[in-house]
């Protein structure tokens, strides 16, 4: 008759090496509970049967290390299925404005456009073709955000880049009529960061401030240090963003419902970028908003203790 190995398990205190025990025996095998020093342990010399001796440390090592594959494998399929789910989105959307334009243009090629249209139609040709461009400088940007070794690292002050970006966006702002509100202090600790990285994040966040704001609206731009952390805000008085939008509002080609229906552009990958950068940063942003009364994003980027 073949014969069941004799297991020894350390650990007897061990809570697991006790389960373990009852699960064995009723499996039939001969267990015993052990301990170092133990003197029958040490005189064993064998005999006919043969024994296995398991220590509760090693199996939880075995354990936990089993859980760390487990769970690295499930976040690499995840990481594959993005990936697969992002070149699809990608093909798609670089796809749509070049077939527009080739529609357009073979329309009036083939003499289906009246000649006091083919201005209006042109003239769609190059907001499409706006349009790819955009895509393309978003989408190059948000390549180059994945490998942050490829930025000249550099101190960096938001406030003088925000007072930049503001600048370049006065013009936009003033054909709309908008008013905008700084409460920013100048005194805020600079961080070790690309230049064109703040640059971004402020563009992006102020051009859609501007864009998705309607005529003689308002829009309110904050920054503050406090608590270890440099804080901004950007409020506006804009479309707002439907509740059931916003969970998603900062993945890759996502564009608010309204925001598509009122015609208005964008390549939903903005706020994309911005959350990229100050995750890069170690910070974190929120959205808070209501359809037809406007958004506030808040940001928040820790500080070290050696740059306060």
């Amino acid at each position: 008759m073949e014969l069941q190995p004799r297991i020894v398990l350390f650990d007897h205190k061990s809570s697991f090496i006790r389960a373990l025990k009852n699960s064995l025996e009723m499996d039939g095998f001969q267990v015993n509970l052990a301990q170092e020093g133990d003197g029958w342990l040490n005189d064993y010399e064998g005999g006919d049967d043969q024994m296995i001796l398991i220590e509760a440390s090693m199996l939880t090592r075995l354990i936990e290390d089993s859980k760390a594959l487990t769970d690295e494998n499930r976040r690499l399929t995840k990481l594959a299925e993005a990936k697969a789910q992002f070149i699809r989105l990608i093909t798609h959307e670089l796809q749509s404005p070049i077939s527009a334009v080739e529609n357009y243009l073979k329309l009036i090629l083939g003499g289906y456009v009246p000649e006091e249209k083919e201005e209006e139609i042109l003239q769609k040709c190059i907001l499409r073709t706006e349009e790819e461009r955009m895509l393309i400088a978003d989408l190059l940007e948000l390549g180059h955000l994945e490998v942050r070794d490829s930025f000249q690292l550099e101190q960096v002050n938001l406030y003088y880049e925000l007072i930049k970006i503001l600048n370049d966006c006065r013009e936009a702002a003033d054909e709309k009529n908008l008013e905008i509100t700084l409460e920013a202090d100048p005194d805020i600790p600079n961080i070790e960061t690309a230049p064109e990285q703040v640059r971004s994040l402020w563009c992006n966040l102020i051009s859609n401030a501007i864009k998705y704001t309607p005529a003689n609206g308002r829009i309110t731009i904050s920054l503050i240090y406090k608590d270890g952390e440099i804080q901004g805000g950007i409020s506006d008085t804009g479309i707002g963003i439907p509740s059931e939008d916003q969970g998603r509002l900062f993945s890759e080609f996502f564009r608010a419902r309204n925001a598509r229906e009122e015609g208005i552009p964008g390549t939903g990958l903005g706020l994309a970028i911005v959350k990229r950068i100050l995750e890069g940063l170690g910070g974190r942003i929120s959205v808070k908003s209501k359809t037809g009364q406007g958004t506030t994003f808040n940001f928040w980027i820790p500080v070290p203790d050696e740059i306060r």
